[in-house]
């Protein structure tokens, strides 16, 4: 449920930001008027498709790690320090 209402959020900003974009440019080029607050309007949705892609990136795990140090740890230790770790982001 999440995933499917995180993602459509992020979706219909992203596909709102390239239709504003397209209606804005369109409308430099051809009438020479752009569309009032344009830029804030693009601006807000971007903060839209981030954080609603956050949940999603979480949920999936696919974060961007440093794992160099790894392969040399044992696996109880890398568990625990996922927990520790997932404990932390948790309550910020």
């Amino acid at each position: 449920m999440l995933e499917v209402l995180c993602g459509t959020l992020a979706a219909a900003a992203l596909f709102a930001i390239m239709g504003l974009t397209l209606i804005d440019v369109a409308g430099r080029k051809a009438i020479s008027t752009s569309v009032p607050g344009s830029l804030e309007l693009t601006e807000m949705m971007m903060v839209l498709v981030v954080f609603a892609g956050l949940p999603l990136v979480s949920l999936r795990g696919e974060h961007v790690v440093f794992d160099s140090l790894d392969p040399l740890l044992e696996k109880t230790l890398r568990r625990a320090q996922g927990l520790v770790v997932d404990l932390i982001v948790a309550g910020l």
